[in-house]
This record gives C-alpha cells, structure tokens and sequence, in this order.
C-alpha cells in the first residue's frame, strides 16, 4: 500500500505570528513533489518541521501510517540539501559523500568505498574521490552535497532551494540531473523553489503556498 510521508494540519508560527496554517501534504513513495511560493511563505520551515530539526505548534508528520512528529530527527533518515552545499572543509570528497556511512570494519570500508564511487558516477563526478572541495564549481559542490545526502540510502529527500545560487543554464541541467538521479535511487523527494521552470523541471507534482498574511 503507498503511503509514503503524509503531513496533516501542520500549523507553524513565530512570535505569535501564524506562518503555516493547517497544511496537509503528502508524498508518496518514488514520487517528486515541489513546493512552490514566495519568500516568507513557510516552504522552508515546512522542511525543518518534516527533518524534524523543528517543532510545529500544532499537526502531526506521518512516515508510511507512522506517526514522527516527536521522532528525534537522527532516527528520521531523512536526508537534506540546502542552497548552501555545507560541505565539510576538512574531508576530501569521497570523506564528505561517505560522512554518515559505517566504514570501521574492513567490510564497512570496502562498502563505503563502493557507495561513494557509485553515487560519484551518479552525480556525474567519477573520478572525484580524492578532490578537496575548495576546488570544486558551485554546480560540483551542489551534486557533492546530493551525493552525501543519498548515501545512507535515505527515505526521503529534502532540498531547500539548493541550485538558488547558480546561473540559469546550470540550475536547469541540475534539475534534471537530479530528477533522473532520484528516479533511480526511488528516493521520494520534496523540493522547494520560488521558481516555476525549476519546479517544472524537477517535480512530478507542484504544491503551491502563498505568503502569509501580514
């Protein structure tokens, strides 16, 4: 039966002021869904409440029947990708992509090595292992940073604008890089943008929100 993650009557607010009133929304499993909506609209904590890395004031947060609202957000396996890569300064590479992968036994280690080349020719890095990142493009930095996040084979995906601080022609390519990418790992994923070609270009499915009023 497709469940997948389902949110219902989601209400978050700050200082008293009611950002996200009631959202339900759900995605089910292998499917893309972008949300889509002006700055200060919620998208943002709409997905550090889903992390769980945020409590909503009111609502629950259903993973496959499930209830993790009050799931610590490490038991969650979600994973997240936001504008900034946030790549650790002092890992290669393959140290950023394999941050979260057991790798203490010899077998640990001969899998994580195989994971990380796997997700490398994934994103379209093969050979990328050993690169410090400070040598790396903001596109190479974003696919480093997808990488690491579907390494522990997550359930679901969370990105937060994540090609917001590229040029046109690249956030496009990325947009249908990473579609194809998550199709393939049947990583189901939410996606949030301001901006409608990338949603269109990405999603399966596009959730609207509006800005909260004043």
């Amino acid at each position: 039966m497709e469940q997948g993650l389902s949110v219902s009557g989601l209400v978050i607010a700050y200082d008293g002021r009611t950002i996200v009133s009631g959202l339900d929304l759900a995605v089910p499993p292998r499917e893309i869904v972008a949300v889509l909506g002006p700055s200060g609209c919620g998208k943002s904590s709409v997905l550090r409440c889903i992390a769980g890395v945020q409590a909503p004031q009111a609502g629950t947060i259903g993973w496959n029947g499930s209830d993790v609202t009050r799931v610590p957000a490490h038991l969650r396996r979600i994973g997240l990708v936001f504008q900034d890569p946030l790549l650790f300064p002092h890992r290669d590479v393959a140290g950023n992509v394999g941050f979260a992968l057991p790798g203490r036994s010899s077998r640990e280690s001969t899998a994580r090595h195989e994971r990380v080349r796997e997700l490398l020719d994934l994103v379209g890095l093969p050979g990328f292992e050993s690169r410090h990142i400070t040598t790396l493009s903001g596109g190479e930095a974003q696919r480093v940073a997808l990488a690491r996040a579907l390494a522990p084979r997550p359930h679901l995906l969370l990105l937060d604008e994540p090609f917001g601080a590229l040029d046109r022609d690249l956030r496009d390519r990325l947009a249908v890089d990473v579609r194809a990418l998550l199709e393939r790992e049947r990583t189901p994923a939410l996606h949030v943008t301001h901006d409608r070609a990338e949603a269109d270009l990405i999603a399966s499915r596009v959730v609207h929100f509006t800005a909260a009023p004043a």
